[in-house]
C-alpha cells in the first residue's frame, strides 16, 4: 500500500512538471497491469527457492552498477 500513494504521488508531480507524454498513459498502464498480473500468477505456482539465486545474483548486478556509477 506504500508503494502505491508513494508512486501515485510521484506521477503527480512529474505529471504537473510537464515530465509526462499523455499520449503514452493508457497504453503503458494497462500492460503495465496486465503484466504484473501475469507475473504474479505465474511466479505464483514456482517453489520461490528456484528464483532465489538468480534475484540474489540480479541485485548483486544492480548493488555493483550503483556503487560504479557513483564512486
Amino acid at each position: 500500500m506504500a508503494e502505491i500513494f508513494s508512486s501515485l504521488a510521484s506521477g503527480i508531480s512529474h505529471s504537473r512538471l510537464g515530465n509526462v507524454d499523455r499520449q503514452i498513459i493508457l497504453p503503458l498502464t494497462i500492460s503495465g497491469v496486465v503484466g504484473g498480473i501475469l507475473g504474479a500468477y505465474c511466479l505464483s505456482s514456482v517453489d520461490g527457492k528456484l528464483f532465489r539465486p538468480y534475484v540474489a545474483l540480479l541485485l548483486l548486478a544492480l548493488g555493483v552498477r550503483i556503487i560504479y556509477t557513483f564512486a
